[in-house]
């Protein structure tokens, strides 16, 4: 069937023409009494049955009203496009005059985002802004939004996802990227704090895996683990000195004492003796306390099948003058 002409395209019936009125004026009336979405809902519909200058104008100045900035500047150039009729009144082309007006003034306030998806190859994202999918192709430039708050998704098929909100003011341009790395064969989604970036800048989500498993244990219980053994180390060697030191310091305290009568000169050996042994008695608790944490750590942590065959063991050691731990784990 060939194409027809826009001539007649334009011939509507005139059933078409008397429903599209009968929304035309329904539309006004529900916007003079403030509801915008249902007049809005009612100008389109006039405009779908019968394209005319007016309805096109009045339907751009509605969206307008509803700060919907990039519909209304659709309508209005939608006007333009529409062919001259031989019988068009004066009022038809004042709306014609009108809507080439307010579609540039229009076009001034309205913000654009570029968005930028780094990390895995473009063609293997998808990307939505609002829950509206957005094409590859639109990605390469700025895209016209209408103000407010904004939710940007990119989903990778490898299964990684990255993605962010941010609030556009009229007339702001702004670039958001999303970043998803990878490390190993995982990608993790991370949240971006709320507002996006920064007027100007651009806001980075980056999706950074962690080996967590499926309970999520395997990257905490080793620095519990680690940390707990640690502490214990460094208590049994700060307890087993500052307690050499005490004995020693109680030794001489003794020997310069005859009886309950000591000399004034044991004054200093005295307070150091006793500050050492409350300072080794705190170091034992701590070095209890972190085998506790590096024990229990060690018996949760989870295990893999290609670990190695020695069980894993821990063990306290004290030396006259020094301690530790000491033992074997297995990974």
């Amino acid at each position: 069937m060939a194409e027809r002409s826009a001539s007649a395209q334009q011939q509507h019936s005139a059933g078409d023409v008397a429903q599209a009125r009968e929304l035309f004026n329904q539309g006004l009336a529900l916007r003079e009494s403030g509801d915008l979405v249902g007049a809005i809902e009612k100008l389109r519909a006039a405009h779908g049955l019968a394209s005319t200058p007016i309805t096109g104008v009045e339907l751009g100045r509605t969206y307008l009203s509803a700060g919907k900035l990039v519909e209304a500047r659709e309508a209005l150039l939608s006007v333009g496009r529409l062919p001259f009729e031989s019988r068009e009144t004066a009022r038809s082309a004042t709306a014609r005059t009108d809507a080439a007006a307010l579609a540039d003034q229009v076009r001034a306030r309205i913000p654009s985002l570029l968005v930028k998806v780094n990390g895995v190859p473009i063609d293997s994202v998808a990307v939505t802004i609002d829950g509206a999918a957005v094409a590859t192709e639109a990605l390469t430039a700025p895209r016209l939004v209408n103000p407010g708050l904004h939710e940007i998704v990119a989903t990778s098929t490898s299964g990684g996802s990255a993605s962010t909100k941010v609030d556009m003011k009229e007339g702001e341009s702004r670039s958001v990227e999303l970043r998803i790395v990878f490390v190993g064969d995982t990608a993790v989604k991370t949240p971006v704090p709320p507002g996006g970036s920064p007027a100007g800048g651009a806001a980075v989500l980056t999706a950074i895996p962690a080996d967590t498993g499926p309970t999520g244990q395997s990257s905490v219980l080793p620095a519990l683990m680690y940390t707990g053994f640690g502490l214990a180390a460094a208590g049994v060697v700060v307890g087993s000195a500052t307690g050499v030191i005490a004995n020693d310091k109680a030794s001489a305290v003794k020997n310069a004492c005859d009886g309950l009568v000591c000399p004034r000169s044991i004054d200093g050996d005295l307070s150091t003796g006793r500050a050492m042994g409350t300072v080794s008695t705190i170091a034992f608790v701590a070095a209890g306390a972190g085998a506790a944490v590096g024990l229990i750590a060690l018996l949760l942590r989870p295990h893999h099948e290609n670990a190695g065959t020695t069980a894993s063991w821990v063990a306290p050691w004290v030396g006259p003058a020094s301690g530790g731990v000491s033992g074997s784990f297995r990974f």
